[in-house]
């Protein structure tokens, strides 16, 4: 007797604390801002001077070689 009140308590608890904490209204999704701006500014590009162009060079002929002679 006293098990099938516990567990019927325990039953009625957790049908209750299911409906209490179901969600009624789903919004997954925010608000559409529709005054944000699709327009988008590119940088300037920057020309590099001679000491930043060698520093280029020399890492890309240093990955050049690594690829070209693999060490396996």
């Amino acid at each position: 007797m006293k098990t099938s009140v516990i567990l019927s308590c325990i039953v009625l608890l957790s049908v209750g604390m299911s409906l209490l904490s179901a969600c009624e209204d789903i919004n997954e999704l925010p608000p559409r801002d529709e005054a944000a701006s699709t327009n988008y500014k590119i940088p300037d590009p920057v020309l590099l001077n001679a000491e930043e162009n060698a520093i280029v060079d020399s890492i890309r002929t240093e990955y050049e070689t690594g690829i070209s002679n693999p060490q396996n």
